[in-house]
This record gives structure tokens, sequence and C-alpha cells, in this order.
């Protein structure tokens, strides 16, 4: 199993560069609808075509970290993927026009989530390559 980094986008005069997010200390409280922590962490996860999997994910992210912001970074997938995640409550999603690729819809994940004020930004696949269940674990290490 492997997992992604969790990385923010910093833009100083010249291209995106990709660095460490600021550690931030919170208080974890565990309780019954899985972990809850201050809104300061969002998950991004790029997708297309994802419309079989897209709300079993949100589900079991929502399952373990209720608190999690998630944003959908879509590139107009035909299947819907799109429209079943922005039914589902507190999911962002960007929408983009055909497929522009993975990395860019990290960077496009990235500067909303930055823009928005998240201090700890994460990304996984939305195809459950990546396991829901270790995001807590992933970034309490920040």
């Amino acid at each position: 199993m492997s997992i992604s980094a969790v990385f923010s986008l910093k833009q100083e005069d010249g291209p995106p560069i990709i660095v460490p997010a600021r550690p931030v200390r919170s208080r974890r409280v565990y309780g019954k609808g899985g972990l809850s922590m201050p809104g300061d962490s969002v998950i991004i996860n790029p997708t297309y075509n994802e419309a079989q999997n897209i709300q079993r994910l949100i589900s079991a992210i929502r399952d373990v970290w209720n608190a999690l912001s998630i944003v959908i970074v879509d590139d107009g997938s035909p299947d819907g993927t799109a429209d079943l995640a922005a039914a589902a409550d507190g999911v962002h999603v960007i929408r983009r026009a055909g497929k522009q690729g993975l990395g860019t819809a990290y960077v496009a994940g990235f500067r909303y989530a930055l823009e928005q004020g998240f201090q700890r930004i994460g990304g996984m696949d939305a195809d459950f390559s990546h396991d829901p269940a270790v995001l807590p674990a992933l970034f309490s290490l920040l």
C-alpha cells in the first residue's frame, strides 16, 4: 500500500514549487463518527471517470475523519463523477474541461486549498489505491 506525501504549493516569483506543509499543533478528539480535528486539513482527490468509487471514497473518508475537508478535482469525467461528488455535503468540486493531467490537477487543488487557508494538505487517489483509514495517522505526523 502506498500513500501520497503531505505537502503544500508555494509560489515565489516563478513557477510553483512543492514544499512541506508547516506543522500545525491541534488537539485531537476521537469519538463516534471518526476523528475530528480543527478545520485546518484538506485532502485533494484528482478524478477522471471515478463514478463507481467517488461516493464510497467520500463515505470512507468521513468514516475515519468526519472533519477533514475534501476537494475533488475532476477533469471533465463523462461518467458524472463531478456531479456525484458535488451532491455530497461539504465536498468542494473543481471542474476542469477535459483531461489535463494528474500533476496539474494537484496544482489546482493545492492552489484552492492555500487560497482557503488550509494549513495541512494531502493528496490521494480516488480509486482506493490509497487507504482512507491511514489519513488520521498521516496527518497526525504534521
